[in-house]
């Protein structure tokens, strides 16, 4: 018989005593959080080895001169790149075919340098939206200038218009109207959902990028307004685009964004104590809280940058110029243009492969039924996140080498062993996050007051079914469901 171990998470083995189970459940303070997470990370160290060596130099610098916690540097780096390509390049692997969506969530207390490191790595996109908003402006002060030099079109002579002095008549001067283009968008943030449909999405082939620096705020707006419901069913359908997305209009009116051009990536941060929100309302178990890649910093610190260091351009210009490739030589320019498929070559589909079979087969052998179903949904996004990481990364050495970008583009056996590095990092990284979140779960009144009289009773059932007038298997149902869920109530000193 499997033994308790109380180390390990409260629901590794949810069939143990109560007792047991009541002893080694722990609500987390911010201090606790904060000494968790630095156990836990303790040798999870992202891989920043993985990227292209003419841009290591700038990674590390970053890391060593302004204190950025290397899991959001490469969680940075592979946003951006995300963004970058869009809907232009997709990863195919036999008949799989996914795009390159990825939805970044950086983890880590106050001034621990989220926004700093993203700030620094998204400068040349930014550089990019910048060009694309200053011609909009352009374009819109066209519109509106009554004076604008338009072309003309010459009107027919008429017959009632006076001879000149030559003998001609004058033939009427009509304007062509002008409507300015549509805003080209890299990255969108506080917009609503219809706008994003109507006015950049339904324009914008490449795809977008929606930057929010607190995640929870985008939660909280989404429960605002009524397009909650539509606007979840959008952004889990632009992870992986299965089909075209239609949205009902006004007038008995359809909008249609083409699957091919449907991608939607999301980056922001969030703070540890903040972590539940991303599985709570049954997220987790929709598989909506396994779409994001947490990068969690490798200690809990406040940062202390060189106030005095400044990154040269020579040092930015590898990677500068590695986003601009990956930007502007796959344009997606119409509603026509197709992606580019980068396919894994024999080998690198042979290593796959055995990770694949590897990760299946350790899932297959837990024992604790939702220790398996947690860990099974992490891994199925996970996997695909691991093709979309093979070719983003031999994307991105092909643009290191300004190489054009074709579907001949090699995605070999060092891409996928590159990409699985990437996949095991953030494997382990979304199952601490579940188990952070779970611990610090808000409790329900309910299963406050359920909690408080089962310890009251000193944990007799039998006394508590007599108070509360149902039969025993009642309170030792509601017992194991409230342990499940809500661990920390069940603890004497209840901080929430």
């Amino acid at each position: 018989m499997k033994t308790y171990d109380s180390k390990r998470s409260f629901f590794s083995n949810p069939f143990a005593k109560s007792q047991e189970r009541v002893n080694s459940a722990a609500t987390l303070t911010d201090q606790d959080l904060e000494g968790e997470i630095n156990k836990r990370l303790k040798g999870d160290v992202f891989p920043l080895d993985v990227f292209p060596s003419e841009i290591t130099e700038l990674l590390s610098v970053i890391h060593h001169k302004l204190e950025g916690e290397r899991a959001f540097i490469g969680q940075s780096v592979l946003s951006m790149v995300s963004a970058a390509i869009g809907s232009a390049i997709v990863a195919r692997s036999g008949t799989w075919q996914t795009p390159l969506t990825q939805w970044s969530v950086s983890v880590g207390i106050s001034s621990s340098g989220k926004s700093m490191v993203q700030g620094i790595l998204r400068k040349p996109l930014d550089r990019i939206q910048a060009i694309f908003d200053d011609e909009y402006e352009q374009a819109l002060r066209k519109r509106d200038d009554p004076k604008r030099d338009d072309p003309e079109e010459e009107d027919d002579e008429d017959d009632d218009e006076p001879l000149d002095a030559k003998g001609y008549r004058n033939k009427k001067k009509k304007y062509q109207p002008y409507e300015a283009p549509p805003r080209k968008t890299i990255f969108i943030n506080d917009i609503t959902f219809e706008s994003m449909i109507n006015d950049v999405m339904k324009h914008n082939f490449k795809g977008i990028c929606k930057f929010e620096d607190e995640m929870v705020k985008w939660f909280d707006d989404m429960k605002r307004y009524k397009s909650g419901g539509s606007e979840i069913s959008f952004w889990t359908s632009a992870w992986a685009t299965p089909t075209n997305f239609t949205m009902a209009r006004s007038g008995g009116k359809y909008l249609v964004i083409n699957k091919k051009h449907m991608v939607a990536s999301i980056v922001g941060g969030t703070q540890p104590k903040l972590l539940y929100r991303f599985f709570d309302e049954d997220k987790a178990y929709s598989g909506f809280s396994f779409r994001f890649l947490f990068a969690m910093a490798d200690e809990v610190k406040v940062t202390d940058p060189d106030l005095e260091f400044k990154i040269s351009d020579d040092l930015m210009n590898p990677y500068t110029g590695m986003l601009e490739w990956l930007y502007k030589e796959s344009p997606m320019r119409s509603a026509e243009s197709d992606p580019i498929p980068l396919s894994l070559n024999r080998s690198a589909i042979k290593t796959m492969q055995e990770w694949q079979t590897r990760n299946a087969k350790i899932i297959n052998q837990l024992d604790d039924p939702e220790e398996k179903e947690i860990k099974a949904g992490i891994y199925g996004k996970n996997k695909e996140y691991c093709l979309r990481f093979a070719a983003m990364l031999a994307a991105m050495d092909a643009a290191c080498k300004r190489q054009k970008i074709t579907h001949e583009t090699p995605v070999n056996a060092d891409h996928v062993q590159r990409a699985i590095k990437l996949a095991d990092y953030f494997f382990k990284t979304g199952w601490q996050a579940y188990e952070m979140a779970k611990s610090r779960k808000i409790v329900p009144a309910e299963v406050l007051e359920f909690a408080g009289l089962f310890k009251h009773c000193d944990c007799n059932q039998t006394r508590m079914a007599e108070i509360l007038k149902i039969s025993r298997q009642a309170v030792s149902k509601k017992l194991n469901k409230y342990l499940d869920l809500y661990p920390s109530a069940f603890n004497a000193r209840n901080t929430i």
